[in-house]
């Protein structure tokens, strides 16, 4: 948490250069991910989502930058996507410090959050899918979000 920290400020401090006005908003959250929740999920029988397969407590991390224009997203957007990636290549040098599993509501678009859930969930998803929407309204008619039709 403190690297991601350190790497928020730097992040911060290129923003105001390219935007002195200091007119963004950024943020880098933490929240607990404890055992218990692996733990009640497999007590329950599963969860589609895969948090029974995490072997420990984690930390979610979302890194967050929000510019009021499109050269000042086009300026951030690989900045933070570097900075993740930074944090991420340093959870890994720490035993246990990088969990599969990633928060579909904490994803970016570059990002495949549902590829993380393992693959008997994803087969679950997608078959739940066929069921419910054999015509695929929610994957290919809905704009925007996560599809388990794209996940390998």
């Amino acid at each position: 948490m403190a690297k991601a920290s350190e790497l928020h400020t730097q992040l911060v401090e290129e923003l105001k250069a390219f935007d002195p006005s200091g007119d963004f908003l950024t943020q880098c959250v933490f929240q607990p991910l404890p055992k218990l929740f692996s733990d009640k999920s497999v007590a329950a029988g599963g969860n589609v989502m895969g948090v029974e397969r995490q072997s420990g407590a984690g930390i979610l991390f979302l890194a967050v930058v929000m510019m009021k224009t499109k050269e000042g997203e086009a300026f951030a957007y690989p900045k933070v996507k570097a900075w993740v990636k930074a944090v991420k290549d340093f959870a890994a040098t720490i035993e246990g410090g990088n969990h599969e599993w990633t928060y579909l509501n904490y994803a970016d678009q570059s990002q495949d959050p549902l590829a993380s859930y393992g693959a008997e969930n994803i087969q679950k998803l997608k078959d739940a899918a066929e069921k419910f929407d054999p015509n695929q309204v929610f994957q290919k008619l809905c704009p925007g979000g996560f599809k388990i039709s794209a996940v390998a």
